[in-house]
């Protein structure tokens, strides 16, 4: 762990923490699976989830991203992408992500001529928040709307028309980056659907009822593996998420799998 990451731990109170222990088949007491989560520190941390069909738009009348997440700080400068999925040669026409920026944050969506539209919103530093990115296209069931939304912890944040039509493109998903900028803070439970959520589906996603076969899910990282620099993806699609660089052996820029404090 890096200088930076040591700070992102300290400043979050990120103490490592001792698993609870259950007894095993043989008398001996063995320690329990640890809830984790991933640490972004902010300087040259990210996830990748690399160009699957699986991460194709449309869906059944719409899209969403949920996820916990915890930021430590505001980039100084420019924004950055918690997740997004970014065009690949194509600049600034990313089909959706969530973003930070020096005083705020951003459900953004993109479509394939240019067009660009926003819900901005606020959140707490420190303390670890749900939040869901929803894209409803009623276009494909008829009714001509599409229209997005934001809740943070379940409760609808805004909602509202767009004019915007979420681009098809097979690009890859990142956590944590956007250009050359970096997220600093932690992510846990990413999960992007294939269909609008309603509210009913976003409080049992902040409850964790989730299913992970559930066919509507499209990827599903906990994050909770022990090492290594693969990130499984729960879904039926098992579209595994790559931490920093696996192919390079001198690679810095592989986050950290940190014991999540539960701070909901």
């Amino acid at each position: 762990m890096n200088i930076t990451t040591l700070t992102v731990a300290t400043a979050l109170n990120l103490s490592v923490a001792i698993p609870p222990v259950q007894e095993a088949s043989n008398g001996q007491q063995q320690p329990s699976p640890l809830d984790r989560a991933i640490a972004l520190d902010g300087a040259d941390d990210f996830v990748t989830v690399p160009a699957c069909e699986a991460m194709r738009y449309p869906g059944t009348g719409g899209w969403t991203l949920e996820l916990w997440v915890k930021p430590v700080i505001y980039p100084h400068k420019n924004e950055v992408a918690i997740v997004g999925q970014e065009s690949v040669g194509v600049d600034a026409r990313d089909p959706w992500s969530l973003r930070i920026h020096p005083t705020h944050f951003e459900f953004r969506v993109d479509d394939d001529h240019g067009g660009v539209d926003s819900l901005r919103f606020d959140m707490a530093l420190g303390v670890w928040q749900h939040v869901t990115c929803v894209y409803e296209d009623t276009e494909q069931q008829g009714q001509g709307e599409r229209w997005i939304a934001v809740y943070v912890d379940g409760t609808l944040i805004e909602r509202r028309r767009t004019r915007i039509e979420m681009g098809s493109r097979m690009d890859p998903v990142y956590m944590g980056a956007l250009g050359n900028a970096r997220f600093c803070g932690l992510i846990d439970n990413v999960r992007i659907w294939s269909t609008s959520l309603g509210h009913r589906d976003i409080e049992a996603a902040v409850r964790g009822d989730i299913e992970p076969h559930d066919t509507r899910l499209r990827g599903f990282w906990a994050f909770d593996e022990p090492g290594g620099a693969v990130a499984i993806d729960s879904s039926a699609h098992r579209m595994h998420a790559i931490l920093g660089r696996a192919h390079d052996p001198h690679d810095r820029a592989a986050p950290e799998r940190v014991a999540r404090a539960h701070a909901r």
